[in-house]
């Protein structure tokens, strides 16, 4: 799927894409090898059925196979407790830097000419997070710099520019560094000028 704000765009919308689409268009350099390496793995099945096999064979003569690679097979178990911790509930750094992602991606795939409708979601998103975000603090914080500063929502360049200045706000508050708002669209929308991102 191209960009569905800007269908000049050759490259294909990066928030609309999962990993396999992005393969499909035409893969960079880097993501090139790496499919080429796993075609290579995947046209040989001999491999996974070696490696399943010497699994097997361990485990009913409890010693490695000569001419099979001694493989280490995690434990479900083990599994299990090493995911759940490293998935614990967002922490408010966490959690604000998630929004943060979310609330200028929006704004960066904001269509150049909104019509009232889609001006109007806007502002009541900003709202209904401003009213609902689980920090507290936060959310009354965002909820004064909205009286203060109201959203500007006529295209997604404003509501880009409007949205770093409110980020910027927030991060002088914070004591963190301000983010340069003529690189939102490379930053949440385009990627970075020097191919990084492809």
């Amino acid at each position: 799927m191209t960009d569905p704000y800007n269908p000049k765009s050759e490259k294909p919308c990066r928030a609309c894409s999962d990993f396999s689409q992005w393969m499909k268009v035409g893969p960079s350099k880097k993501s090139a090898e790496v499919q080429e390496s796993v075609q290579k793995f995947a046209e040989q099945p001999e491999l996974t059925k070696k490696l399943a096999g010497s699994k097997k064979q361990s485990e009913s003569s409890g010693s490695d196979s000569k001419n099979l690679p001694n493989v280490s097979w995690p434990n479900p178990d083990q599994a299990l407790i090493d995911f759940k911790s490293n998935v614990c509930p967002p922490d408010r750094s966490e959690l604000g830097s998630a929004t943060w992602n979310f609330l200028h991606s929006v704004a960066a795939y904001f269509p150049a000419t909104p019509d009232p409708s889609q001006q109007e979601d806007a502002r009541q998103l900003l709202n209904i997070v401003s009213r609902l975000y689980p920090c507290s603090d936060c959310a009354e914080d965002l909820r004064l710099d909205l009286k203060e500063e109201p959203p500007v929502v006529t295209s997604s360049e404003e509501f880009s520019q409007w949205m770093c200045r409110l980020h910027n706000k927030v991060n002088l508050k914070l004591g963190k560094p301000q983010f340069d708002c003529s690189r939102i669209f490379e930053r949440w929308r385009d990627g970075w000028k020097d191919g990084s991102c492809d």
